[in-house]
C-alpha cells in the first residue's frame, strides 16, 4: 500500500484529490493536513511517503520542518497552488489546477515507478 500526503488548507479540495488519489492507487493510505505543521505531526508515524501533494509556495518548503521529513521518507513533492504556478518554471512537479481525476491520474503514471502502478 502507497501512502500519499496531501497538504491543503481547503477540505473540499483535500476530498477532492484524495479521490483522484484513490482512483489511480485504490488502496493508497491518504493522510490529509491542512498545513505543514500539521502534516509534520501526521507523519510521525510513517516511515514512507510515495507522492506528497503539497499547496505551498517552493521556497517555503524548503525552510519547514516538512522538508526533512518528506526527504527522510522518501516523499516526491507534487506542488499546487497560486505560488507553485507562479514558480512552475522552475522545474518543479506541478498540479495545475483546475486539476481532474485524469489529470492527477497522469501525473502520478509519470512519477509513480512502474512496480507500484496499481493494474
Amino acid at each position: 500500500m502507497s501512502v500519499y500526503l496531501v497538504v491543503e488548507p481547503v477540505s473540499i479540495i483535500a476530498m477532492d484529490l484524495g479521490a483522484s488519489i484513490r482512483e489511480f492507487d485504490p488502496s493508497a493510505q491518504i493522510i490529509v493536513a491542512q498545513s505543514a505543521d500539521t502534516a509534520v505531526r501526521a507523519l510521525a508515524g510513517q516511515d514512507a511517503v510515495g507522492v506528497a501533494f503539497l499547496h505551498m509556495d517552493p521556497c517555503g518548503l524548503a525552510t519547514s520542518p516538512l522538508a526533512a521529513g518528506l526527504a527522510a521518507r522518501g516523499a516526491v513533492c507534487v506542488f499546487m497552488g497560486e505560488a507553485a504556478e507562479r514558480a512552475a518554471q522552475t522545474g518543479i512537479l506541478l498540479l495545475e489546477r483546475p486539476f481532474s481525476t485524469a489529470t492527477v491520474a497522469d501525473l502520478l503514471a509519470r512519477i509513480v515507478p512502474e512496480d507500484r502502478v496499481p493494474a
